[in-house]
């Protein structure tokens, strides 16, 4: 392992992490990674074991942009089975964010996956409302991202299974793919994100998703082609997805 240090932050590396780390995010979510989970905003109270609620998640790109539930209430659960790390949103009220700067064009790489469909829920957002949201739509889950217009895609994802979720938030020139397959683009909007937001829609105060988190890349700008690729490929192994 080799560890990188990042202001006062130092975070050991191995192989395809080093690799996205050289990307320069803005925020990096890593939930595998049980030093940057907290039980409580202090950060007095690790996670230690499954079924600890998760209160911070760590920004690992060392920018500081803490992931954070609005009250213990709303605190998701750390699992593990198989070999595989994440957090569970209950549906009900579980939800995190955190505001930084983060404006058009953006990009946001991510493994979840759907545990129960209901119709509108948020599974992403951006911390202002509309602010990049993938949202569950009919049939049994479509996709939706929404960032003020609609930019809906026909790739379906089953409930229960696995899948990354790649977006980019640039107004008419938006895109959006699930795993490897074509990008679906056009029209998502014109609201800034100001951040994110997980488990609800931005705002945290309703569209709750019960579903799993298992990593999140996000950077202001865009990337290349074979950036892109080199994060899937992280976000897949957390996963367990094969693209």
């Amino acid at each position: 392992m080799l560890g990188i240090g990042f202001g006062l932050t130092t975070i050991r590396y191995p192989g395809i992490d080093r690799r996205v780390a050289s990307l320069s995010p803005t925020a990096w979510y890593d939930p595998s990674d049980l030093s940057t989970l907290w039980q409580d905003t202090g950060k007095t109270t690790a996670v230690t074991a499954a079924d600890d609620p998760v209160r911070v998640v760590e920004d690992i790109s060392g920018n500081g942009n803490d992931l954070v539930a609005p009250s213990d209430a709303a605190r998701p659960l750390y699992k593990t089975a198989g070999g595989l790390r994440w957090l569970e949103f209950d549906g009900t009220d579980d939800a995190m964010a955190d505001a930084f700067t983060l404006v058009r064009p953006w990009e946001r790489i991510t493994a979840l996956r759907v545990l129960t469909y209901v119709n509108s829920t948020a599974m992403l957002d951006g911390y202002t409302l509309s602010g990049g949201r993938l949202r569950m739509i009919a049939p049994d889950p479509g996709l939706n991202f929404f960032a003020g217009s609609s930019l809906d895609f026909t790739d379906e994802v089953a409930t229960g299974n696995d899948f990354v979720a790649t977006m980019r938030g640039d107004g008419s020139s938006s895109r959006v793919a699930i795993d490897g397959n074509a990008y679906a683009t056009g029209n998502a909007g014109t609201n800034d994100p100001d951040g994110v937001s997980v488990g609800a829609r931005g705002g945290l105060t309703a569209l709750f998703s019960n579903m799993r988190y298992y990593g999140d890349f996000i950077k202001s700008g865009t990337m290349s082609d074979a950036d892109i690729a080199t994060v899937r490929t992280w976000a897949a192994g957390k996963a367990g997805v094969s693209l």
